[in-house]
């Protein structure tokens, strides 16, 4: 399947995996991109962190207020 074809037809495509477990391979001028494959939840393997995350107290310091800088771009578009 190109990917205008893909473009046109996704929900089609999508109903096709999900409902006949096909899979497609998605091509871009000829030349393969990616695969569209059922989705297989026993593949999923879910661990335990090692030790608990923390973040640092202080990640980063600085001189300015970012929300300056956010309000100033938001003001340029």
């Amino acid at each position: 399947m190109n990917v205008s074809l893909l473009k046109a037809h996704a929900s089609r495509a999508l109903k096709e995996i999900r409902e006949n477990k096909m899979s497609f391979l998605i091509y871009d001028r000829d030349i393969p991109v990616a695969r569209m494959v059922p989705y297989m939840d026993r593949d999923l393997v879910i661990r335990k962190p090692k030790k608990k995350f923390k973040l640092p107290k202080n990640p980063v310091l600085v001189d300015v207020d970012p929300l300056d800088f956010l309000l100033e771009d938001r003001k340029s578009r």
